[in-house]
């Protein structure tokens, strides 16, 4: 009973966590602050892409130490490499060091490496544990409201701060969510699902491997969030620079702060949504985004950051359908490696498309990058719509 009792505790942490791995203020202008360092919109973009990159090129071994040696454990340094690159990063501000900017992002690529389809893993193992695994998604919608509830707090602990004291001061803010961020994962409890592979890394790997590569449904999926997750952060980020077009610098983070709430709201509609079946509600959720983005690109006026930040609500329904179909290509053993096969596409795509639209602002124009990035979720929209007919009603 009392082992019961901690693994339910599991799911309380999981939203704890994610509330404050979103409780980042500098997050909604993290770009401004890059370029602030830089001096370039493409040398800001290049900052996030040398992050993707260094999460590509470690998650792999990364996957395997959460397979081969435990999920808690791995979230604990991944949450301690988060501290330390939070702490970098600040100083970076303060003495404006481009240096120590690309070492902070090379330690939150880590960070991201680490916690890359271990914190899934760990969900789906404990819902496993529960004997609830076919209410993985709701949990994981309901988990994902708190992501977006921290990030709408972020945004509006750094409101007053930068009207009062500026960018730097939000950099600093923002290290201190990390000590408690680290906390949660300590508290956690290893799922007894849990299959720890026995086989050598070289051969996890070869088995890991094999499996994705035999998986055409994995193969499918990596596609979509290899576009999807390019697409999504780089909106994110150059979004915050087209909002201070049209409203002052402190008020970005009222704009992203609405975002946020309505991406939170999103993940609660899609335990309405999932009853038209789990590829049908992705389908919805980026069809949603790409008709919200695209309007608020055609008026290119006050009124459009309102428009894109309402369009978020389908956010909710997207990432939940992309992580359903992924758990349910991945074997138990090589959960995290599996994963982290879609991560290494995922992440050198997406460094790809930052430093691109990074140079379209440079070259044309901010308004010009985000409507370029719109062709590329008008491309997701294609190919879940193409995979329909091979997939059907899947996740139902």
């Amino acid at each position: 009973m009392m082992k019961r009792f901690r693994i339910r505790r599991n799911l309380a942490l999981f939203k704890a966590h994610d509330f404050l791995n979103w409780l980042w203020p500098l997050s909604g202008v993290y770009v401004i602050f890059c370029e602030m360092i830089t001096g370039s919109w493409a040398m800001a973009g290049l900052v996030s892409s040398v992050q993707m990159l260094t999460t590509s090129a470690m998650v792999v071994p990364t996957g395997i130490i959460s397979d081969k040696w435990s999920r808690k454990k791995t979230m604990i340094v991944s949450d301690s490499f988060c501290m330390a690159a939070g702490t970098c990063m600040a100083i970076a501000g303060t003495i404006g060091s481009v240096g120590l900017l690309f070492l902070s992002v090379v330690m939150f690529g880590l960070y991201n490496a680490f916690m890359s389809g271990t914190d899934e893993a760990l969900m789906y193992e404990t819902m496993t544990d529960l004997k609830k695994r076919g209410k993985y998604d709701i949990v994981y919608s309901g988990t994902k409201v708190w992501r977006y509830l921290g990030g709408a707090a972020a945004t509006m602990v750094a409101v007053p701060v930068i009207y009062f004291y500026g960018i730097i001061a939000v950099a600093w803010v923002s290290v201190i969510p990390t000590f408690a961020q680290l906390a949660t994962s300590i508290m956690l409890v290893e799922p007894k699902s849990y299959v720890k592979s026995e086989r050598k890394a070289f051969g996890h790997l070869v088995s890991a491997l094999g499996k994705f590569m035999r998986s055409v449904g994995a193969r499918r999926i990596a596609t979509i969030h290899m576009m999807n997750n390019s697409w999504v952060d780089s909106q994110y980020r150059f979004g915050s620079v087209y909002y201070s077009m049209f409203v002052p610098i402190w008020a970005v983070d009222l704009i992203v702060f609405i975002q946020r709430m309505c991406t939170s709201f999103g993940f609660r509609i899609t335990m309405w949504l999932r009853r038209f079946g789990i590829l049908q509600m992705g389908i919805i959720g980026n069809m949603f985004r790409f008709a919200g983005v695209g309007i608020g690109v055609m008026l290119n006026n006050i009124a459009a950051p309102f428009v894109i930040a309402f369009s978020a609500l389908g956010q909710g329904s997207e990432a939940t359908a992309e992580s359903v179909l992924m758990q349910s290509e991945f074997s138990d053993s090589e959960r995290a490696t599996m994963r982290a096969f879609i991560t290494i596409l995922a992440g050198v795509f997406s460094a790809l498309v930052y430093f691109v639209v990074g140079m379209i602002a440079d070259a044309y124009s901010v308004h010009a990058a985000i409507a370029a990035l719109l062709v590329l979720k008008g491309a997701v929209v294609g190919y879940y719509i193409y995979i329909m007919k091979f997939v059907g009603r899947a996740g139902r």
